[in-house]
């Protein structure tokens, strides 16, 4: 599996939000383990060294960082736009 380099700057946070969820997905289905129980056995040493489970941990620790901006979004456009869809906010935001 490969994720996309560069920046993601210019990408909107649901769209990057979207794209580490289905790689997290990918991953799980193909070891058989959710991202949250893979990264704790990660980080205490016990997976190994395969190149898979660090482009795992990365997207795991990617997809925390932007945990609290998307909460932030959907609550400041819950509260000015109550009735805006995520779709709606992404042409905004765009």
């Amino acid at each position: 599996m490969s994720v996309q380099k560069g920046s993601r700057s210019d990408v909107p946070c649901w769209q990057q939000w979207d794209h580490y969820q289905t790689a997290l997905l990918e991953f799980e289905q193909q070891f058989g383990m959710d991202s949250e129980t893979f990264y704790q056995r990660f980080e205490a040493g016990s997976l190994g060294d395969d190149m898979d489970f660090f482009e795992w941990a990365g997207l795991y620790e990617l997809s925390q960082h932007l945990r609290p901006q998307i909460h932030r979004l959907e609550q400041a456009l819950s509260e000015s736009m109550p009735t805006c869809t995520r779709h709606d906010a992404d042409l905004r935001l765009g």
